[in-house]
Protein backbone atom coordinates (compact mmCIF):
# COMPACT_ATOMS: atom_id res chain seq x y z
CA UNK A 1 0.00 0.00 0.00
CA UNK A 2 2.95 2.31 0.51
CA UNK A 3 4.49 1.70 -2.93
CA UNK A 4 4.03 4.85 -4.99
CA UNK A 5 2.17 6.67 -2.21
CA UNK A 6 4.56 9.62 -2.12
CA UNK A 7 4.06 10.18 -5.86
CA UNK A 8 0.30 9.95 -5.49
CA UNK A 9 0.35 12.55 -2.72
CA UNK A 10 2.55 14.84 -4.80
CA UNK A 11 0.08 14.50 -7.67
CA UNK A 12 -2.73 15.96 -5.57
CA UNK A 13 -3.74 19.55 -6.21
CA UNK A 14 -1.31 21.67 -4.13
CA UNK A 15 -4.13 23.77 -2.64
CA UNK A 16 -5.94 20.64 -1.56
CA UNK A 17 -2.75 19.07 -0.21
CA UNK A 18 -2.02 22.24 1.79
CA UNK A 19 -5.29 21.75 3.70
CA UNK A 20 -4.10 18.34 4.89
CA UNK A 21 -4.49 14.79 3.79
CA UNK A 22 -6.14 11.91 5.60
CA UNK A 23 -5.28 8.43 4.38
CA UNK A 24 -7.38 5.39 5.20
CA UNK A 25 -5.72 2.04 4.59
CA UNK A 26 -7.51 -1.26 4.93
CA UNK A 27 -5.51 -4.44 4.81
CA UNK A 28 -6.85 -7.98 4.71
CA UNK A 29 -4.88 -8.64 7.87
CA UNK A 30 -6.37 -11.52 9.81
CA UNK A 31 -9.44 -12.11 7.68
CA UNK A 32 -9.66 -15.84 7.01
CA UNK A 33 -9.95 -18.48 5.98
CA UNK A 34 -7.10 -18.31 3.40
CA UNK A 35 -4.57 -16.82 5.81
CA UNK A 36 -1.63 -18.48 4.04
CA UNK A 37 -2.22 -16.81 0.65
CA UNK A 38 -1.43 -13.24 1.55
CA UNK A 39 2.12 -13.10 2.80
CA UNK A 40 5.63 -13.79 1.57
CA UNK A 41 7.65 -16.73 2.87
CA UNK A 42 9.86 -14.51 5.04
CA UNK A 43 6.81 -13.56 7.14
CA UNK A 44 5.83 -17.17 7.83
CA UNK A 45 7.49 -17.31 11.21
CA UNK A 46 5.26 -19.94 12.78
CA UNK A 47 5.43 -23.39 11.20
CA UNK A 48 3.92 -25.66 10.17
CA UNK A 49 1.09 -23.49 8.95
CA UNK A 50 -2.28 -24.47 7.53
CA UNK A 51 -2.11 -24.10 3.73
CA UNK A 52 -5.78 -24.65 2.99
CA UNK A 53 -8.81 -22.39 2.82
CA UNK A 54 -10.83 -25.31 4.18
CA UNK A 55 -9.98 -24.93 7.83
CA UNK A 56 -11.34 -28.36 8.76
CA UNK A 57 -8.51 -29.86 6.64
CA UNK A 58 -5.88 -28.64 9.12
CA UNK A 59 -4.95 -29.54 12.70
CA UNK A 60 -5.61 -26.85 15.29
CA UNK A 61 -1.92 -26.04 15.83
CA UNK A 62 -1.46 -25.30 12.12
CA UNK A 63 -4.51 -23.01 12.15
CA UNK A 64 -3.07 -21.12 15.10
CA UNK A 65 0.28 -20.82 13.30
CA UNK A 66 -1.42 -19.50 10.15
CA UNK A 67 -3.35 -16.94 12.18
CA UNK A 68 -0.26 -15.94 14.18
CA UNK A 69 1.58 -15.36 10.91
CA UNK A 70 -1.09 -12.79 9.99
CA UNK A 71 -0.02 -10.91 13.12
CA UNK A 72 3.62 -11.04 11.99
CA UNK A 73 2.55 -9.61 8.65
CA UNK A 74 0.46 -6.88 10.26
CA UNK A 75 3.37 -5.99 12.51
CA UNK A 76 5.67 -5.67 9.48
CA UNK A 77 3.07 -3.56 7.66
CA UNK A 78 2.58 -1.21 10.62
CA UNK A 79 6.35 -0.89 11.02
CA UNK A 80 6.56 0.19 7.38
CA UNK A 81 3.74 2.70 7.85
CA UNK A 82 5.36 4.15 10.97
CA UNK A 83 8.72 4.47 9.18
CA UNK A 84 7.01 6.17 6.24
CA UNK A 85 5.16 8.60 8.54
CA UNK A 86 8.37 9.39 10.45
CA UNK A 87 10.19 10.04 7.18
CA UNK A 88 7.45 12.43 6.02
CA UNK A 89 7.55 14.22 9.36
CA UNK A 90 11.38 14.36 9.50
CA UNK A 91 11.43 15.90 6.01
CA UNK A 92 8.93 18.55 7.13
CA UNK A 93 6.40 17.36 4.55
CA UNK A 94 3.54 16.63 6.94
CA UNK A 95 2.51 16.54 10.54
CA UNK A 96 1.71 12.86 10.91
CA UNK A 97 -0.23 10.51 13.13
CA UNK A 98 -1.62 7.01 13.09
CA UNK A 99 -4.78 5.48 14.45
CA UNK A 100 -4.83 1.70 14.14
CA UNK A 101 -8.06 -0.20 14.58
CA UNK A 102 -8.22 -3.93 14.56
CA UNK A 103 -11.74 -5.08 14.01
CA UNK A 104 -11.40 -8.78 13.28
CA UNK A 105 -9.43 -11.84 14.20
CA UNK A 106 -9.52 -13.64 17.49
CA UNK A 107 -12.48 -13.10 19.77
CA UNK A 108 -10.82 -10.53 22.04
CA UNK A 109 -9.92 -8.38 19.05
CA UNK A 110 -13.58 -7.75 18.30
CA UNK A 111 -13.81 -5.46 21.31
CA UNK A 112 -10.38 -3.86 21.41
CA UNK A 113 -9.06 -0.95 19.41
CA UNK A 114 -5.37 -0.20 19.74
CA UNK A 115 -4.64 3.44 19.10
CA UNK A 116 -0.95 3.92 18.42
CA UNK A 117 -1.06 7.56 19.47
CA UNK A 118 -2.03 6.65 23.04
CA UNK A 119 -0.45 3.16 23.05
CA UNK A 120 -3.26 1.64 25.08
CA UNK A 121 -6.23 -0.57 24.31
CA UNK A 122 -9.58 1.17 24.34
CA UNK A 123 -12.29 -1.28 25.35
CA UNK A 124 -15.58 -0.94 23.52
CA UNK A 125 -17.68 -3.86 24.75
CA UNK A 126 -20.72 -3.14 22.62
CA UNK A 127 -19.13 -2.13 19.28
CA UNK A 128 -15.91 -3.21 17.51
CA UNK A 129 -15.04 0.28 16.30
CA UNK A 130 -12.41 2.80 17.17
CA UNK A 131 -13.57 6.13 18.63
CA UNK A 132 -12.61 9.02 16.39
Amino acid sequence: MLDGLDARLEALDPARRAKGVVLVMHQMGSHGPAYYKRRPAELRTFQPECASATLSDCPADQLVNAYDNTLVQTDAFLDGVLQWLKSRSDQGLNDTGLIYCRTTGSRWAKTVCICMACRMPLRRPSRPTCPW
